[in-house]
């Protein structure tokens, strides 16, 4: 099989590879595809948790709020049933005291459940921009092929000038007449 013969096979390789190119970039970009709506719906599972997070800190801090309320009457009562003078003194301190630490409390549920928002919309931000990486990952098939294609062809141009000069093959200037 000569050279010539060699070089046939090399344009027959450099499609097969420009073929393979062009699938490999597809078969990427399905991927990606899938990737990318993966994470969007990750996205929107953690922004579902957020909203769930967000009514079920409401309804705690509303409990709370009930069980402080509770809790201080009780103290008050307590008072009242014991004929001390809750409106004065040792007892208003403790009952201001009191309120103070269920404010506390409070203050303290809010937060935790605004962290635990903020988390789950954080998580939210993450699978979106993984979503747009995996987006921004996608090729172009033909472009791939093409390139391919023109990596191979170049080879064997070379391999074909290589060729010329080693069996001193030249072109007459004749648009038709080529000597190998």
């Amino acid at each position: 099989m000569g050279a010539i013969g060699g070089m046939g096979l090399s344009l027959i390789s450099t499609g097969i590879g420009a073929f393979g190119a062009y699938q490999n970039a597809a078969a990427s970009n399905r991927a990606a595809s899938y990737n990318a709506s993966v994470n969007e719906r990750n996205a929107q599972y953690a922004e579902a948790r957020a909203g769930q997070a967000a009514t079920r800190g409401a309804f705690d801090l509303s409990l709370l709020r009930v069980d402080n309320k509770r809790a201080l009457s009780s103290l008050a009562q307590g008072f009242v049933n014991s004929g001390v003078e809750a409106s004065s003194g040792s007892a208003l301190n403790l009952l201001a005291e009191q309120h103070g630490m269920n404010i506390r409390g409070e203050q303290v549920q809010q937060y935790n459940t605004d962290m635990e928002v903020y988390g789950h919309r954080m998580e939210a931000e993450n699978y979106r921009a993984a979503a747009a990486m995996a987006r921004s990952s996608r090729t172009n098939p033909w472009l791939a092929g093409f390139t391919s294609l023109l990596g191979g062809f170049s080879q064997t141009y070379n391999q074909y000038s290589q060729y010329r000069m080693l069996t001193g093959a030249s072109y007459s200037g004749s648009r038709n007449s080529c000597y190998l």
